[in-house]
């Protein structure tokens, strides 16, 4: 059995390990972590594509050596396609006898890139090399994904000019990890929004562009894009826009003139930002918001129609966004066996009860407008993590066994593992920060006997602490396979009960002012409507 990991220390491990300076210091202090693990007495990293050489614990294999007839021969008899442990005999090759120095057995990670094939691995020694490959595997799993990650940015800084490398490197980031978090795998978030998105270069040549945006513009692939001349009606003001971002890191809302293929002009909103080399956005089609304004200015007699029609496309984008959250929420809601309308309540209640916490102000965390728009969008979310949980336990009509109930507890830390990637890949704070705290934590308990961390007390967050009272309220009102649905009344002095237990002691007595408004509420969304 697997020596349980610790997901607060690697967090906190690899906040520090991003407030490095330098590629060297990061990997220096890669190593270190693993050779304080348990048994470990050496640890170093073998490079075979990019020669950098950096003292103590990396070393670069030159593939094009004139030793080396067959170099992709050479790496398969050398490195495991998998984890594994190695021995590497004296001298049998330049490899062991560059490396390792004596006969001996190693543990090795391989860091395979899809373009790229096997790039380098991680090598370690120590005592009991079983055991460290059996107890520390989502460790050194971790460590290899942020080497890799660490060398693929490196080569991307080099290649920032070949667009499917770049992009290939960046969806293999995203796969491995999301692989490793959930045995069905995911789709990168890009596939999921099915928002228009590009990534180009600071100078504006494009060097990715995903299906939505080549069905906007009209084109084949991003060569076909770039070979346009004429793609942007007015060159310069797509010139100024790109200095605006480079001068500030981000813009939003910047209207640009786009000739489509087939001739027409239509009106593209642009929302970007800067990542170091790369700008990274979407083009939002807003013809029919300037198409509609300018009607408003040629028929004065019909304003108040076209005020309407105007308002309604002036929110298109908000509308994008809760749209989009609402499909993901619905990826576990449909393989839960839910209805539309779970998701309708879960909205309802969780909004009613956080309106009542920003009208009060119970908390020293002062709770603002933004706040409540943010959980507002987020507490949908708070089950994401159910796509990773097999068939036969999430529609089991029966009780679960202890394991499998063991198994059901991972959603939320797979919850956590999607939001969080997807949050640190938007390069900022967003509500995908709020979602991904909701998602780990809304299984908490007050008292401390809950799950995933045991956390208790105000250690809870706020919005997972609000989002318990709700989940539990509108289970127990539900009908399921195994038990039919509470009356409101039963529910709500279920919820009494455990005040101080179970949950926060302040916020159920916020829930009991409002349980009218809760009652009203589950009538409207009920099941048998």
């Amino acid at each position: 059995m697997s020596k349980k990991f610790n997901l607060d220390d690697f967090i906190d491990f690899l906040e520090e390990l991003d407030a490095l300076n330098d590629m060297d210091e990061k990997l220096s202090a890669i190593i270190t972590k693993i050779k304080a693990l348990k048994g470990v007495t050496e640890a170093f990293i073998v490079d075979f594509i990019r020669n950098i050489t950096i003292p103590d614990h990396l070393f670069f294999i030159d593939l094009n050596a004139e030793y080396l007839k067959d170099p992709q021969s050479y790496l398969t008899d050398l490195i495991p396609e998998k984890p594994g442990i190695i021995n590497y005999t004296k001298n049998t090759n330049h490899f062991s006898s560059a490396i390792t120095g004596t006969n001996g057995h190693l543990l090795c990670y391989p860091v395979v890139s899809k373009k790229l094939g096997l790039t380098s691995a991680l090598f370690i020694r120590g005592m009991d090399l079983e055991r460290i490959l059996r107890e520390y595997q989502v460790e050194l799993r971790l460590c290899t994904l942020k080497i890799k990650e660490l060398f693929d940015f490196e080569s991307l800084e080099a290649k920032s000019e070949k667009q499917e490398d770049f992009f290939n490197l960046f969806l293999d980031k995203n796969r491995e990890s999301h692989e490793w978090i959930a045995e069905k795998g995911h789709k990168s978030l890009i596939n999921w929004l099915h928002l228009p998105f590009y990534i180009c270069t600071v100078d504006g040549k494009f060097i990715f562009i995903n299906r939505s945006f080549c069905k906007q513009l009209n084109v084949k692939s991003v060569e076909d894009l770039n070979y346009r001349d004429s793609l942007f009606l007015y060159p310069k003001q797509r010139k100024n826009e790109l200095a605006l971002i480079k001068k500030n890191g981000h813009i939003e809302g910047y209207d640009l003139s786009v000739r489509n293929t087939d001739g027409t002009i239509i009106t593209i909103r642009d929302s970007a930002i800067l990542m170091g080399a790369f700008i990274l956005g979407f083009f939002y089609n807003i013809t029919e918001l300037v198409t509609l304004n300018q009607q408003l200015q040629e028929a004065l007699g019909m304003q108040e129609f076209l005020n309407d029609r105007l308002l309604n496309s002036s929110t298109l984008l908000q509308r994008l966004q809760n749209t989009t959250i609402r499909s993901l929420a619905k990826l576990a809601e449909y393989r839960d066996g839910e209805t539309g309308n779970h998701l309708n309540r879960i909205n309802g209640y969780s909004s009613c009860l956080m309106r009542e916490v920003y009208a009060q102000q119970p908390f020293e965390q002062k709770i603002t407008e933004r706040y409540m728009s943010d959980f507002e969008l987020s507490a949908m979310l708070h089950d994401i993590g159910k796509v990773g949980v097999p068939d036969n336990i999430l529609l089991k009509p029966e009780n679960l066994s202890a394991a499998e109930y063991d198994r059901m507890k991972n959603h939320t830390i797979w919850g956590w593992a999607i939001l969080n990637q997807a949050d640190s890949e938007m390069g900022e704070q967003s509500y995908l920060t709020m979602a991904a705290c909701i998602a780990l934590s809304h299984h908490e308990r007050y008292d401390g006997k809950g799950y995933p961390h045991g956390l208790e007390g105000e250690k809870i967050p706020l919005s997972a602490r609000v989002e318990s009272i709700v989940d539990v309220y509108d289970a127990l009102t539900s009908r399921r396979p195994y038990k039919e649905a509470w009356s409101h009344d039963r529910a709500v002095n279920e919820i009494r009960l455990q005040r101080n237990r179970q949950f926060d002691p302040v916020l159920v007595d916020l829930f009991l002012n409002i349980e009218n408004s809760i009652y009203k509420m589950r009538k409207k969304f009920s099941e048998n409507r």
